[in-house]
Parts: C-alpha cells; structure tokens; sequence
C-alpha cells in the first residue's frame, strides 16, 4: 500500500494497494488497520469496480465515522510488479523513473 503524503496536493485518488492474492477481502482487515492512524475509526467501505473500456480501474472508498474519506486505487494481485509500481506511483502522484516515462508516451 502506497498513499500520497498528507501535505502532497490532493488528487481523486489518495493511494493504491496491491493486494497480495486474489482475495482482497481476506486481506482488508490488515490494510484497515495500516489506515488506522490516518482514517480514524473506519464506519464503512465501498468497493467501486468499473467495467468497460478502462482495464484494471477498481477503487476503493473507505470512510471514517469522523468524515475522513479515502480512495484507493486496487491493483490486482497478478500485475506484474513494474506495472503495479508504475501504477501505485501515479495514485500517490509520484514521478516515474526517467527511464520509464519513454514507454508511457504514445508514438
């Protein structure tokens, strides 16, 4: 799990996390309590998977009873760790390695 630095311009999306097998469910007991400190007391979660066009564009809403909100990007377990990276990157609004910014850029 990677989230944008509470002084780091805010974007609609706060984080990523990549779960570690196909069953993220299993899993979101440990990553509520990682968000603990910064969500406060979780009061609800809402899983937002889009389909269509956009590949791989599940997010995550996670609300605090005192009203911080969260959204996270959900990248699936079997990306291949660069991609995953690469995306996690750019959900926390971080540059890319100058050496990948080349393959991102249409020809």
């Amino acid at each position: 799990m990677l989230l944008r630095t509470l002084d780091a311009s805010s974007g609609a999306i706060d984080g990523a996390w990549w779960p570690r097998t196909a069953y993220p469910s299993g899993e979101l007991h440990d990553l509520i309590t990682v968000l603990k400190p910064r969500l406060g007391r979780l009061a609800r979660v809402v899983f937002d998977w889009k389909s269509g066009e956009c590949i791989d564009c599940g997010i995550m809403h996670l609300y605090g009873v005192h009203g911080v909100r969260l959204a996270l990007l959900v990248i699936p377990a079997d990306t291949a760790p660069e991609l995953a990276t690469q995306r996690m990157r750019w959900a926390t609004g971080q540059p890319l390695p100058v050496d990948q910014v080349p393959e991102l850029i249409p020809r």
